[in-house]
């Protein structure tokens, strides 16, 4: 496989064919480890249907998506072409960007709300849905989901409560917008809810019907409204026993991604 920053050019590259400054579509992490990026030369331009300008969907021979556009340019949606998701895409709003990854395999229904403008959504490689819905308010938020994560049925992840709330004494907008990042092999249970302006940590895992307001440690699992921590040193597999593999598989992974990130955050 090429290195992560050959993808990331590559795919730049394709952008910029419609879009003048494609470099704003991507933040970090994305292109590193446990965020990569499709190969662009599998990849062909879609002019989506809209009532406004300039809304294009770079992605394979078969997407299955629907798309529902009001007052909207300058949109750009990336599905590899090898994802087998299905949903809907809301926009309303400009400049926005979707960049769907995975899954490769099976049904999942996966649908993303951008409401405003300037939002990033990113669904890494390997993630899988049984209904999830990523909903980006506030100019400028973003969502983030690295490789492998697990979303159970009914999730519901948002970055903006879509309505404000005003300080009477003053008059201050209180409920900002703020975005929220998934690392790499998370499994959200059934009935979940994700408030903005959280991280939720590698191999974490959070209960059922759990309403997450802050961030998750890694390795650890969560539960409760709002989530609390119920255990550390704690993360799963997607096997319903865990084969002999299991263990130092996950263990290895989370050193790695912890070495990169560290990389990462000391080079930014």
């Amino acid at each position: 496989m090429d290195h992560p920053s050959l993808s990331r050019a590559r795919l730049l590259q394709k952008i910029s064919e419609k879009f003048p400054t494609p470099g704003q579509r991507l933040r970090d992490p994305l292109g590193g480890f446990g965020y990569e990026l499709p190969e662009a030369e599998d990849l062909v331009w879609r002019e989506i249907p809209s009532d406004g300008a300039n809304n294009w969907m770079l992605g394979g021979p078969n997407p299955s998506y629907q798309f529902n556009l009001h007052n909207a340019n300058n949109n750009l949606i990336v599905v590899a072409a090898n994802n087998t998701c299905h949903g809907q895409i809301f926009i309303r709003g400009s400049n926005n960007t979707a960049i769907l990854i995975g899954p490769e395999v099976g049904n999942h229904p996966v649908n993303v709300q951008f409401h405003h403008s300037d939002h990033l959504f990113y669904f890494g490689r390997g993630c899988t849905s049984n209904t999830a819905t990523f909903a980006m308010g506030g100019d400028g938020t973003s969502i983030i989901v690295g490789e492998d994560c697990m979303f159970s049925a009914f999730v519901d992840v948002m970055t903006d409560d879509l309505h404000g709330i005003i300080d009477m004494k003053n008059g201050a907008h209180l409920n900002t917008g703020a975005s929220i990042l998934f690392e790499p092999h998370v499994w959200a249970g059934l009935s979940t809810m994700f408030l903005k302006g959280i991280t939720v940590g590698f191999g974490s895992i959070v209960g059922a019907k759990s309403v997450v307001t802050r961030d998750v440690e890694r390795m650890s699992s969560v539960a409760g409204t709002p989530a609390v921590t119920v255990r550390r040193d704690v993360s799963w597999t997607r096997e319903r026993i865990p084969n002999p593999g299991a263990h130092p598989w996950v263990r290895q992974w989370a050193e790695n991604f912890a070495a990169t990130e560290r990389e990462r955050t000391h080079e930014g």
